[in-house]
C-alpha cells in the first residue's frame, strides 16, 4: 500500500463549527447516516483522532489528526 502524506491544510469555514465536528472525529457518524454517502462510502472506521474509509472508485483513504 502507498501512503501519501499531505501538507497541512487550512479549512475556510467558521472555527467554531470546523472544530466543533472534527475535534472529534466520532461525529462522523453522520456519514454512516446520510444516505448519498452510504452508497459511496463503505467500511468506514474512526476514532476520536484518525479515520479511515473505502470510497468507492478511489480506494482506501484516512487522516489523522497530528496537531490540535
Amino acid at each position: 500500500m502507498t501512503t501519501y502524506e499531505s501538507d497541512i491544510k487550512t479549512i475556510s469555514s467558521d472555527e467554531e463549527m470546523v472544530f466543533g465536528i472534527l475535534s472529534d472525529l466520532q461525529n462522523l457518524q453522520k456519514i454512516k447516516e446520510n444516505a448519498s454517502l452510504a452508497d459511496k462510502v463503505k467500511d468506514l472506521q474512526f476514532d476520536a483522532d484518525s479515520c479511515s474509509f473505502v470510497v468507492e472508485g478511489f480506494g482506501k483513504m484516512g487522516f489523522r489528526i497530528v496537531e490540535r
